[in-house]
């Protein structure tokens, strides 16, 4: 059973590399995800700069994270965005 299992994750895992078309000017390889965890340290950075109602764009730039991420990491420490400016005021 367990080496039906292996053999399937591996049948998979070459199908996904087929379907995998290289990049103009690439060496056919796939980019990884870049990925950065979120510290205590920007968690706390981020439920600060949200109480004080500052725009997501705003955060998003000083905390070096793109809006989604900060929306997103929001949402997963359950902070309000009500009071929250969606974007700064254009000039």
């Amino acid at each position: 059973m367990q080496g039906n299992l292996v053999e399937h994750a591996v049948r998979l895992a070459l199908a996904d590399s087929r379907l995998v078309e290289p990049r103009a000017g690439g060496d056919g390889k796939v980019a990884a995800l870049a990925r950065t965890f979120w510290t205590p340290e920007e968690d706390n950075r981020l439920r600060m700069l949200l109480g004080a109602g500052k725009p997501i764009e705003i955060v998003a730039t000083e905390l070096k994270r793109s809006a989604k991420a900060v929306k997103g990491r929001a949402y997963i420490l359950r902070i309000s965005l009500k009071r929250v400016k969606l974007k700064p005021k254009g000039k």
